[in-house]
């Protein structure tokens, strides 16, 4: 099967957020509220051409939701060599050649971008599982490196589930816009609009934000907080506000590697 691996690679996205691979079957599908009328016909149009089958359509849930039914064993097998042969679970692997083609299919089916009290956010959300740790590799691929990825209960399954979300902020956004070529009509919009606030104000991260970066920073270089102090030239809400500009500019960053938040970069605390 020879096809365009740009469209094939945001399809996966398309399929890993809001589809699956029943291969039992030999069936990929698509599922996509039958409100959005346009998103289905483009995502139609982009799997015939790429896949070069024509999908069953038919409603699910009520009528709420269109379903686009692919069968077809070597589409399956080929879809399937993003999954877990054990598991059955998602994993996409390092050779994606065009993640940013990926990270816009999944972008469509389970993200969002807003413009909030000042602050311009690119959103990732999705029941906790391995697939945000996905997203967080494929962006740092293409240079995304300031985001924050939060846990919490959330009740839009039905009942509580433990949901993850990844925000992306600040300058990175526009980067984020420049490399992602959303497809979704509504949500390429919305990312627009956020952008079209040009003066935003600095992100200011929520939470037990000093707390947390000054344990990071004294497990890197073994100072003490009132070292630290020191070395910021400032304490209480001052040193927060300092640590967020840093944090902003780069100079202080973050991933999230085995459950642990480690700073990713070399400090130049002499220069502060």
């Amino acid at each position: 099967m020879e096809i365009n691996q740009r469209d094939f690679e945001y399809l996966i996205g398309v399929i890993q957020g809001d589809g699956n691979v029943r291969k039992s079957r030999n069936e990929v599908r698509i599922f996509i509220s039958e409100k959005e009328t346009e998103f289905i016909n483009i995502i139609r149009e982009m799997a015939i051409e790429t896949f070069g089958i024509s999908p069953r359509i038919y409603y699910q849930k009520d009528n709420s939701l269109i379903v686009l039914n692919f069968r077809s064993k070597e589409l399956t097998n080929l879809i399937s060599q993003y999954k877990d042969s054990t598991t059955g679970l998602w994993s996409i692997p390092k050779k994606l050649k065009y993640p940013e083609e990926w990270i816009a299919g999944i972008w469509d089916t389970d993200g969002y971008a807003k413009f909030e009290d000042g602050r311009l956010e690119c959103i990732f959300t999705q029941k906790s599982n391995d697939n945000v740790k996905f997203v967080e590799s494929a962006l740092e691929k293409i240079g995304i490196t300031r985001y924050n990825v939060s846990t919490f209960e959330d009740d839009r399954w039905q009942e509580l589930t433990e949901t993850d979300y990844l925000r992306i902020w600040n300058v990175d956004t526009e980067i984020f816009a420049n490399k992602i070529n959303l497809r979704f009509p509504k949500k390429s919009k919305a990312l627009e609009e956020a952008l079209a606030h040009n003066n935003f104000s600095t992100y200011r991260p929520r939470g037990d934000f000093k707390k947390e970066i000054m344990e990071l920073i004294k497990n890197k270089t073994g100072l003490s907080n009132k070292e630290i102090a020191q070395k910021l030239n400032s304490s209480g809400s001052q040193a927060t506000k300092k640590l967020t500009r840093l944090f902003t500019e780069g100079e202080l960053s973050k991933k999230k590697e085995n459950d642990r938040w480690q700073l990713n970069n070399n400090l130049k605390i002499e220069e502060w």
